[in-house]
């Protein structure tokens, strides 16, 4: 074989060889990088998305510690200015207690006095009566105060006496409070121990608009409101929709 042949099949097997090369660099290389690429991009993207997403939940977290730390502050006044009310109407209260010993160590002296008027002993019953009538009403007073600085606390403004304002069940509107206190439910107290039998007989009597009402927390709000268990009405009333729980059956 010639020299110029030889030089020849050398020089083919080199193009074939290099082909061969390039077509491995391009498949292994160029290619994939492409699709790597590619890929790096979407996962990029993802991140940025879930990183997104974390900011607005914490943005949306900051938000809600922000409101919790305003009603806290809000609590935490109401029951500084309850707590002075407390404060005097118990020294009020053993102020008249310390009068009310005297008038009884007084009367006991007085009856041991033979010479003593009738007259005389039935006043002194009178100021010790009136003395009492009086530490009784402190009492009270300080009580409903309490309940009604507490339930402000929590956003609530119970009437002080008689009649409850009903509204504060969530559910229960103007018009089907009317509805309630014209057949006698007038009170936390007696809508926590009425039957839901009779409650839904109302709203069915009342028309279509008021059937759709689903009065089966109602009850238990009541109770809550009766008992002045403000914190646990809120709580419950934050897992409700409309007055009606999450788990409660489509009517």
């Amino acid at each position: 074989m010639s020299s110029f042949s030889c030089c020849w099949l050398w020089f083919l097997a080199g193009l074939a060889a290099g082909w061969l090369l390039w077509q491995l660099f391009d498949k292994l290389f160029r290619r994939n990088g492409d699709e790597a690429g590619a890929r790096w991009k979407r996962d990029l993207d993802g991140a940025n998305s879930k990183l997104s997403s974390l900011q607005s939940d914490l943005n949306a977290a900051g938000g809600k510690t922000t409101k919790l730390q305003s009603e806290f502050d809000a609590y935490k006044t109401s029951s500084s200015k309850l707590q002075l009310d407390l404060d005097a109407a118990n020294s009020n209260a053993t102020k008249m207690r310390a009068e009310l010993d005297a008038a009884n160590a007084a009367l006991k002296a007085r009856t041991d006095d033979a010479t003593r008027t009738s007259a005389d002993t039935a006043d002194l019953r009178a100021k010790l009566s009136l003395a009492e009538s009086q530490v009784k009403t402190t009492g009270a007073a300080a009580a409903v105060a309490g309940v009604l600085a507490t339930a402000g606390a929590f956003g609530f403004v119970p009437q002080k006496a008689g009649e409850d304002d009903l509204i504060i069940i969530e559910g229960i509107g103007p018009k089907i409070k009317e509805l309630l206190m014209a057949d006698g439910i007038k009170t936390f107290r007696a809508l926590a121990d009425a039957p839901i039998t009779r409650v839904q007989g109302i709203l069915e009597a009342a028309g279509p608009n008021f059937r759709l009402a689903n009065p089966g927390s109602w009850a238990r709000q009541a109770q809550m409101c009766a008992q002045g268990d403000w914190a646990a009405l809120r709580k419950y009333q934050d897992e409700l929709n409309a007055g009606v729980a999450p788990d409660a059956p489509k009517a």
